[in-house]
């Protein structure tokens, strides 16, 4: 986004303020089991983070970014960490080429996984932008409503679903 396009016109040598801004409700649980992760562009960086501190088994990250060439500096890591077995599965979204979809469309098609991934006490995980975040809160809604017959923010209430969006 604005930061990466900032970042990207920089010369060498040119200085760059800034600060770190914890945030202290978005980490891996203890005590979490099943865990989802949803991200586009680069809200995918604290989920690499987690996943290079943390042993845990991410059941599914869904990202979603412009073209395949997005997804570029993350590829390798992703592979190594399906091939070890901590990842177990990734869906990609692209909003400018092939099938022209985001995040929400991949979280849509999977409502059936989600929904079970709730019900037994599964945690998601959703950073990105604000954008992003609105249309897959949406659809989480509507799954948690349809299959689970319960609203979003009793999943919410409960600690299950955690956001860090910008």
């Amino acid at each position: 986004g604005i930061c990466s396009t900032y970042l990207h016109d920089l010369n060498v040598g040119d200085m760059v303020a800034g600060r770190i801004q914890k945030n202290h409700h978005f980490h891996l649980k203890k005590t979490s089991k099943e865990i989802i992760f949803i991200a586009n562009g680069t809200g995918m960086a604290p989920f690499i983070g987690m996943l290079n501190e943390s042993e845990k088994v991410i059941s599914k990250i869904y990202w979603g970014g412009k073209t395949h060439h997005s997804f570029a500096l993350y590829k390798s890591l992703i592979e190594e960490k399906i091939n070890i077995g901590q990842l177990k599965e990734m869906s990609l979204a692209y909003s400018r080429e092939g099938a022209k979809e985001y995040v929400w469309h991949l979280i849509k098609k999977d409502a059936s996984f989600i929904a079970s991934h709730l019900k037994n006490k599964g945690l998601i995980y959703v950073c990105g932008s604000l954008q992003m975040e609105k249309d897959v809160l949406r659809i989480l809604e509507e799954i948690c409503n349809r299959e689970l017959s319960k609203p979003l923010s009793h999943y919410r209430q409960k600690g299950r679903i955690y956001s860090d969006c910008y």
